[in-house]
């Protein structure tokens, strides 16, 4: 019985990544031999690759044709030779009548005397022909398995058998937006039943543009091939009525119309603030887009050639501009700018088919994604038979059974997009607590995460360790799967920031002080806030001094101080409040002899109460900034950002947010740790709706130093005990040239090329910074000095408010116009957000495009961008 050629062949398996894979799958506990032989294939035809799309460079003998020689070599070393990982050798393939060894060998000498060889993307043709020709039969079995017929079914484009397509669909198969698929035949049918419902047109794709503009996934394809040929414009504004504007008009509209027609009171009350809502969007929208596409110096420009046609647009811009200036919006307003929108709509739709949508199917990025498996980036996939027809039908929109998200489509095209954040399961903010207070839920259950006993264990003092005892946990280990188990869990290497500098006795005539600092242990994700409490006992049992510390103890007085302590951690960021309640217990206990001399001191039941007691929300209302309403529990902070200011001058706080924001190396040194702290959440804190992403540790313990190695964006805070092991690592691993270091008790910042922001940013927010922190110096030369009242308004403590308010304002000159180049593409299931770079960059002055080009490829940028309401 002769053999039934396979509706795929294998040089498309080879060329195609996910087929290729499922063949390996196949072959791995198939063929072990034809498992290295397809890798041998894949290998070479990323060969081929290479060298076509290798770009020249300025000196091509040593860059591209080296990289090329060398790709070569490893596929020899790799598959010719051998002590070949992957030997594709055997008895009976033969290259030119050689052995594989003996012509891999030939082609590694050929390559060393005329490395021009490398640029033949033929190179290994011969032992291609001869290896494909192995594999063939392990192919015909891979391609009668039933998962590989199911797979060609669900990458063909289908269609119903009956054929009452319209003149105007006949000429569209007979013009050049017709996309031949030569990866696939149809020959091979999924089943008798499929073979009677649809048949395979191998000359047409049956898109048209009502079709590709009914589906939001196909909608964005076409986007984004208008994108890359600059060109989106017109698409873009279609994009915005049908999806922004006309939803909220048709909600006005009927919602108008039900008010009109509603008698009962209560009803209207209701209708009236619906209406009133809808007001407020639809002029805000609807000025948005005038502003964005309409206005002379619209972003994103669109004009029609027509007069008839322009004036359309006119007359949207005027009809928007009056509405706004009135503050309101009648229905008769809203049905004629209605009308208005869909004649705008309808020359879009004529222009983008004439114009622009036989070349978007004729494109060689659509016919990759409809000739290959990626067919199915275009449409959903709920089965192996789903049908390309069904995928575009007019009547469905959404795409949430597609196999891949919108972000994976736009990698295939190669433009870039930006994705939003993924929403966390729970926050842990004060207005979240305050919340769940309001709910009657205890914080007794989430407040005070856990709370720890700590101490050197010096029966070993050779190797000291600090042990610790849990006195209170929220994560209950009989319990690991749970929600609370997973928020509360204590963090990793915990007793590495009790004695960050490292652990060991101290020897002293007199007791050495307490220490007390606040601390941040991990990133946004999952952040602890702590506060660590360490004091100092007498080691008096004998047997554990050294012969050389019992005679000083007895002859000099000489003591031997163990620190123990205690650490209580929480989730919510409550740093001074966590750190008042250990000052609190230790002040009250300098009269406990216990406390004073034993390490294995634990604090008693009622103190354990005081130290989980719930959050006080009255000191918010008191705070500094005369805070009065609750629903300023966002903004506040339960730190000083002082600290920043008293360590830095103005000038070098600017540069430092400036790293921040540019998403720079930042090391920070003190000597204190709690001015560690309160710096690092302060920047956080001034960069803010923005939102650091990256590695945060604003105290790096000594014994994790090489984290400094870390090649992405970091702040991290070393105390200034161990600046010279700092210094040490830095220049020895050779990665402190891009580092920004950061003394706080000297005022200094070692950055090489030091980034500013730009000086319409950091003028105004230098000067008021001056105003608000320095005002005898920044009015000293004015007329009149500044009155009693503002020197005592100014003596009450500092201005924390206020200085965010002008870093928030900063922020927002920095991103002003940024919302005009963004464009939102969603099909319903998921959304991404394009960024047109190109056009925001030109639009800036030439002194402002260097800060702007880097900002724009960080991930804090990233983040806000996407950062939309759908």
């Amino acid at each position: 019985m002769p053999s039934v050629e396979p509706p795929v062949t294998l040089d498309a398996v080879v060329a195609d990544p996910h087929l290729h894979a499922l063949f390996l799958q196949h072959l791995s506990v198939s063929d072990s031999k034809g498992f290295a032989r397809l890798l041998f294939l894949v290998s070479v035809e990323e060969f081929k690759k290479v060298f076509a799309s290798n770009k020249p460079s300025e000196d091509p003998e040593d860059d591209a044709q080296a990289h090329r020689r060398q790709y070569a070599s490893k596929i020899i070393s790799k598959f010719m030779s051998p002590d070949a990982f992957l030997d594709i050798a055997s008895e009976n393939l033969r290259i030119l009548n050689k052995s594989v060894w003996s012509f891999g060998k030939l082609l590694r000498n050929d390559l060393m005397l005329y490395s021009g060889l490398a640029a033949k993307t033929d190179l290994f043709q011969d032992a291609e022909v001869a290896v494909k020709k192995a594999l063939q039969p392990s192919f015909m079995q891979f391609a009668a398995t039933p998962e590989f017929m199911a797979l060609v079914a669900s990458s063909r484009v289908t269609y119903v058998e009956n054929d009452d397509s319209t003149d105007e669909e006949q000429l569209e198969e007979n013009s050049p937006a017709s996309v031949p698929e030569t990866s696939v035949s149809s020959s091979s049918p999924v089943s008798s039943t499929s073979t009677q419902v649809r048949r395979q047109r191998t000359a047409t794709t049956f898109l048209t543009l009502e079709r590709v503009l009914g589906n939001r996934r196909l909608c964005s394809v076409f986007w984004v091939f208008l994108f890359k040929e600059r060109t989106h414009e017109q698409l873009s504004l279609w994009m915005d009525f049908r999806y922004q504007l006309l939803p909220i008009l048709d909600d006005f509209i009927h919602a108008a119309q039900d008010s009109g027609e509603e008698e009962q009171q209560q009803e209207n009350d209701h209708e009236e603030r619906q209406t009133g809502e809808l007001i407020e969007q639809l002029l805000v929208v609807g000025s948005r887009i005038a502003a964005k596409y309409l206005t002379a110096s619209a972003s994103t420009r669109v004009t029609f050639v027509g007069e008839a046609e322009q004036a359309l647009l006119r007359d949207y811009e005027l009809r928007v501009a009056c509405c706004l200036d009135a503050g309101s919006f009648s229905l008769g307003d809203a049905e004629e700018l209605l009308g208005t929108v869909e004649r705008i709509q309808t020359v879009i739709e004529a222009d983008l088919k004439v114009n622009h949508f036989v070349r978007f199917m004729g494109s060689e990025s659509f016919k990759s994604l409809v000739a290959s498996y990626q067919s199915r980036l275009l449409s959903p996939s709920g089965s192996s038979n789903a049908v390309a027809s069904t995928a575009c039908d007019d009547s469905s929109t959404a795409s949430n059974s597609s196999m891949t998200t919108l972000q994976e489509l736009f990698q295939c095209m190669n433009v870039a997009s930006h994705q939003p954040q993924r929403v966390r399961s729970k926050s842990f903010t004060l207005r979240d607590l305050f919340q769940g207070q309001l709910r009657g839920e205890p914080q007794s259950k989430s407040l005070i995460s856990s709370v720890m006993s700590f101490r050197l264990d010096v029966n070993d003092r050779s190797h000291p360790e600090v042990v610790k005892e849990v006195l209170h946990s929220l994560a209950d280990h009989s319990e690991s799967s749970s929600d609370l188990y997973h928020h509360h869990a204590i963090p990793d290497h915990v007793e590495a920031f009790f004695r960050p500098s490292g652990a060991d006795v101290v020897r002293s005539t007199t007791r050495p002080e307490p220490s007390l600092f606040h601390m941040t242990i991990g990133n946004a994700e999952k952040a602890f806030y702590g506060a660590c409490l360490t004091r100092y006992v007498p080691l008096n049992d004998s047997s554990k001094l050294g012969p050389l510390e019992q005679v000083l103890q007895e002859t000099e007085g000489l003591e031997v101080y163990v620190p123990a302590g205690l650490c209580i951690i929480s989730r919510y960021p409550i740093l001074d409040t966590l750190k008042q309640r250990l000052d609190s217990l230790h002040a009250a206990m300098q009269d406990d002899e216990a406390y004073l001399s034993d390490v294995n001191w634990l604090p008693s039941a009622a103190q354990m109460a005081e130290l989980l007691s719930p959050f006080d929300f009255a000191t918010v209302t008191a705070s500094q900034d005369n805070v009065t309403s609750l629903s300023a529990l966002d903004n506040y902070v339960d730190f000083s950002m002082e600290e920043l200011f008293s360590c830095l001058s103005v000038e070098h706080v600017v540069s430092l947010v400036t790293c921040m924001l540019l998403e720079r190396q930042v090391v920070l040194v003190s000597s204190r740790y709690s001015v560690l702290t309160s710096v690092g959440e302060t920047l956080k804190s001034l960069i803010a709706p923005l939102e650091w992403s990256h590695v945060f540790a604003p105290i790096l313990p000594k014994s994790m130093l090489e984290c400094l190695q870390c090649p992405t964006p970091y702040l991290f805070g070393v105390h200034s005990s161990y600046r010279a092991e700092l210094r040490e690592m830095l220049e020895r691993e050779g990665c402190g040239d891009g580092i920004v270091v950061v003394d706080l008790d000297a005022d200094t910042m070692s950055s090489p090329g030091r980034p500013q922001l730009p000086e319409s940013v950091r003028g105004p927010l230098t000067s008021r910074l001056l105003q608000l922190l320095k005002p005898k110096v920044f009015f000293s030369d004015f007329v009149p000095m500044l009155s009693g009242n503002s020197e005592s308004s100014l003596a009450r403590g500092f201005p924390q408010g206020h200085v965010r308010s002008c870093f928030r304002e900063a922020l927002a000159t920095l991103l002003r116009t940024v919302e005009e180049f963004r464009f939102v593409l969603s099909d319903d299931f998921d959304y991404v957000v394009v960024f047109d770079r190109i056009a925001f960059l030109r639009r800036l002055p030439p002194r402002e495009q260097s800060f702007y080009r880097t900002f724009l490829e960080t991930q804090v940028f990233s983040h806000e961008i996407a950062s939309v309401d759908i």
